[in-house]
């Protein structure tokens, strides 16, 4: 019966040895387990050497040694194994903080670029290179105990076989039953002993386990809430671009408006010199002039015929410009005849305007290139018209849209100051030339804006 139930206690302490010992290394498991079957194979041995063997009074040297042996060689062992659990139990630790340090790294880098910015990106890699040379020594730490276990297994497996050696020469020859039952309650005790070290070991490596985690937690928070905080600088940044790009656009459409301004500007100021150069010869005869000549940007010499002197005389006149627009001053070079003379040709020289001292001619010269530049700014708006020029006008040609006849328009060098209420104007349906039947009178027109749009819609 005492048999029975010290081989159920053994079987017993085995079966709490594996359970504590799953959360270990496959090859730890393996190793405890091996040692649970042989410590349940020496108590069952002892258990029948009990009972098959009769008490011996007297014992030999030799099985006092193997006796003393036997009592202190299973302590060693369990002192052995509960250092190697240390070991692993550190090793594990190790191995699941690097894990955990791993995934979160994995996530945080998983994130979009754009979320993320560039030092922190290369924190995270120098943190996975630190990782890495950590999991790279925790593995050279791994291999080293792994050594030193299978060495000390070894060992162990040496010494379990000299155990059993001595167990078997031990129930050759006669042994004290009541020593052996004590050295037994001992083995028991010691067990127990053990294994409520082991679970107390277990529950503290749990709980660092979960102080871990709450850890990581911790950090996955405040990585979480930096991250939405990125996001919604970003959402901020996207709302002021939104915000922005109306103004964008209409500053550069305002842009645009000004370089075509200015391109029609200078296409206007060109023009006006061409149309200058054009006619400054015309307008020299008919001024009587020999030459305009500019000294300086405020200071123009005009050489003229003096019309009354016998014999003719060239005259010169000299004017200049002050700062402000009516600061004007007038004198004449080389000029011999009488101040009254001079004035009557010159016209109204003691006037204090520029346009008083320059002559009528000149002034109708300025009010024709001034019509020019306007005739040809509403010329320009009318898109797909043909324009041709003679030296009475121009000439517009069209299509009607009703009709379907064409059209033609002489217009006068006069445009837009003409007879007619500013407009002077003849259409040709055919080869004769025909007055234009409008639904407004001929006085009401003022611009070729007015005609074109009714020469389009109606039949002449």
């Amino acid at each position: 019966m005492l048999a029975a139930d010290s081989s159920i206690r053994s079987q017993q302490t085995a079966q709490l040895i594996n359970e504590a010992s799953r959360q270990v290394p496959t090859r730890k498991i393996v190793f405890d387990s091996i040692l649970a079957n042989e410590i349940s194979n020496a108590a069952f041995i002892f258990n029948q050497s009990t009972f098959s063997t009769s008490a011996s009074t007297s014992l030999l040297p030799a099985d006092v040694a193997f006796r003393d042996l036997i009592k202190s060689h299973p302590r060693d062992a369990a002192h052995e194994v509960l250092h190697q659990k240390d070991v692993f139990s550190n090793l594990k630790s190790q191995y699941l903080h690097i894990a955990h340090k791993k995934l979160l790294l994995e996530r945080i880098l998983a994130f979009p670029p754009e979320l993320a910015k560039q030092q922190d990106v290369l924190d995270l890699e120098t943190r996975v290179q630190q990782t890495i040379e950590t999991k790279k020594l925790a593995k050279v730490a791994v291999e080293d105990t792994k050594k030193e276990v299978e060495e000390m297994a070894r060992e162990i497996y040496t010494a379990y076989e000299t155990l059993k050696n001595d167990v078997q020469q031990l129930l050759r020859s006669s042994t004290d039953v009541s020593a052996l039952q004590q050295q037994l309650n001992e083995i028991e005790a010691d067990d127990e002993g053990l294994q409520s070290s082991q679970i107390q070991e277990l529950e503290s490596s749990i709980q660092k386990e979960n102080t871990k985690m709450k850890s990581i937690q911790t950090q996955m928070s405040a990585v979480t809430a930096e991250i939405e905080s990125t996001q919604s600088k970003v959402q901020d940044m996207q709302d002021k671009l939104s915000v922005l790009n109306p103004q964008k656009v209409t500053a550069q459409q305002q842009a645009e408006d000004a370089i075509r301004a200015t391109q029609l500007q200078d296409k206007s100021v060109e023009e006006v010199c061409s149309w200058y150069k054009r006619m400054t010869p015309l307008l020299m005869t008919m001024l009587g002039l020999k030459s305009v000549k500019s000294t300086s940007t405020t200071c123009m010499q005009m050489v003229f015929q003096v019309a009354s002197s016998e014999p003719e005389q060239d005259a010169t006149l000299q004017v200049s410009l002050g700062e402000g627009v009516a600061d004007v001053d007038a004198k004449f070079l080389d000029l011999t005849l009488p101040l009254q003379e001079t004035i009557r040709e010159c016209r109204h020289y003691a006037g204090k305007r520029l346009d008083d001292l320059v002559p009528l001619l000149i002034r109708k010269s300025i009010d024709l290139a001034r019509r020019h530049v306007l005739k040809m700014r509403e010329l320009r708006g009318m898109d797909g018209k043909d324009i041709v020029y003679d030296d009475f006008g121009l000439i517009i040609e069209g299509l009607g849209k009703k009709s379907g006849k064409k059209w033609k328009l002489l217009v006068s060098s006069s445009y837009p100051r003409g007879v007619a209420g500013g407009i002077t104007i003849e259409a040709c349906g055919g080869v004769e030339l025909q007055h234009v039947k409008t639904k407004i009178s001929t006085a009401q027109l003022h611009t070729l804006s007015q005609v074109i749009p009714m020469l389009n819609e109606e039949d002449l």
